[in-house]
């Protein structure tokens, strides 16, 4: 009996050849290479789709956050055009066609002659964080250097670099921001990351800068320490991208890699903080969105969800003789497998199925968790998530796409969005991912703050 995604798998791996230009000898080629790879025939639909949707310019070539507006651009690593080449580069990675290459070539070289310009760099709005600000864009020259080997592109990520340490005076004056979506705490991260890639005696001196400006804004809570997104909010968010888990991961990342206890003594105040807010019950134990109003709603992907939240208690468990850590990212990962998702779409599991919020955050985690435990239950939750986000899809004659609410506050509100976080590139990502697994190939692109080394 041919099973739905039996099914599935054959149209899209007959819509990916399809759609591809090539002589009768490649062709026969690449038909036999998609056999039985139903995640690289999804991927290679949503390139075409973002394909269908790029802009080329006088530089290179850019992409709209939602093709129907296509004047409408973001500079942002989040869901603008930063995001973009690194899926591209996975592309190239995974398929050896030099056409992602140039393509996501083209994408760095408009980003060098729109957003790294003495006049962009000199601008104090365009933020020093990782998603949104230059670390993000400083990544993207840096992994397109490293794919293409081209130093012009190592250049733009010093430039980017270079002004994200006169900005913050070398990390010790970031802007009311302190989280890692746009704050000190992603900042801190990418300079962690950068330092390791490129020896700049500079990076983890100003990493350790913003971790100092963290602790200055650490403020005493229930069971320890917490950190908001910045001071002037009225929700208090105590999760990952927002909040306290991720201001603590990051210190805890910090002390690892310079060996100073109150960087690791402020990351375990802001753990106990989130075990004394957290509710558990025999499934598992999940933290709340937001407060107030938001204390009963649990998201689950990366943003608010045990996907982000977990890495601060596993990078603990690295850092200290507590087993009680690895219990508690255990318990987390528990909760949500026993959630219902994604067949049950939760109030924090909604209409979205991208890399921030929701299917793609947990599929990425299901398979950093497998790579590095080694748990089979993992895979299968990851191929469970898998199976939900392409019956989500729309494919025709332009490719692949997934229509989606980009939160639920505004849940009428849905779109096609190309980024990396929300949008085609992040979710082909995760399928190429999840392809790697199945042939026993590591990924490419892995984020400065994923603490997953066996991926």
């Amino acid at each position: 009996m041919i099973t739905r995604r039996d099914a599935l798998r054959a149209s899209l791996a007959a819509a990916a050849v399809a759609n591809l230009r090539l002589s009768a000898p490649a062709l026969a080629a690449t038909s036999q290479q998609l056999q039985g790879r139903p995640y690289l025939s999804a991927a290679l639909q949503a390139a075409k789709w973002l394909r269908n949707a790029q802009r080329v310019t006088e530089n290179g070539i850019t992409w709209p956050v939602d093709p129907l507006k296509p004047d409408a651009s973001d500079s942002s690593f989040y869901e603008g055009t930063p995001g973009i080449p690194p899926f591209l580069l996975e592309m190239y990675y995974a398929t050896g066609d030099e056409s992602f290459l140039r393509e996501a070539r083209a994408g760095a070289d408009e980003i060098i002659a729109t957003l790294l310009t003495d006049q962009r760099l000199r601008d104090p709005n365009a933020g020093a964080g990782f998603y949104v600000g230059l670390g993000g864009i400083a990544y993207t020259m840096e992994v397109v250097h490293h794919v293409s080997a081209d130093e012009k592109y190592r250049a733009a990520a010093q430039r980017a670099v270079d002004a994200i340490l006169s900005r913050t005076a070398h990390g010790t004056q970031w802007s009311d921001g302190l989280d890692v979506v746009s704050g000190a705490a992603g900042g801190g991260l990418f300079l962690l990351w950068w330092a390791a890639q490129t020896n700049d005696a500079n990076a983890v001196p100003a990493a350790r800068q913003a971790g100092s400006f963290l602790l200055s804004r650490a403020q005493g809570a229930r069971g320890g320490l917490a950190w908001n997104a910045m001071s002037s909010t009225g929700r208090y968010y105590p999760n990952f991208a927002h909040g306290t888990a991720g201001v603590a991961y990051f210190l805890a990342t910090l002390s690892k890699a310079t060996g100073e206890e109150r960087f690791l003594q402020a990351a375990i105040k802001g753990a106990q903080h989130l075990q004394a807010i957290a509710t558990c019950d025999p499934n598992g134990c999940l933290v709340f969105h937001y407060t107030p109003g938001g204390e009963h709603r649990f998201y689950l992907g990366l943003c608010h969800g045990p996907a982000g939240t977990s890495r601060l208690f596993y990078r603990l468990s690295e850092l200290t003789d507590d087993p009680s850590w690895r219990n508690w990212a255990d318990s987390e990962v528990d909760a949500l497998m026993a959630s219902g998702i994604p067949e049950v779409r939760t109030p924090g599991f909604w209409n979205n199925i991208s890399m921030c919020c929701c299917d793609t955050a947990v599929l990425q985690f299901m398979l950093d968790l497998h790579g590095t435990y080694g748990d089979s239950r993992y895979l299968d939750f990851a191929h469970r998530v898998v199976d939900d986000i392409l019956n989500r899809a729309t494919i025709d004659e332009r490719g692949m796409r997934w229509v989606q609410a980009e939160n639920r506050i505004d849940p009428a509100i849905v779109i096609a969005q190309t980024g990396y976080m929300q949008g085609a590139a992040g979710v082909g990502i995760g399928l190429l991912h999840l392809d790697g697994r199945e042939r026993h190939r590591r990924p490419l692109i892995v984020l400065p703050d994923s603490p997953y080394t066996s991926v």
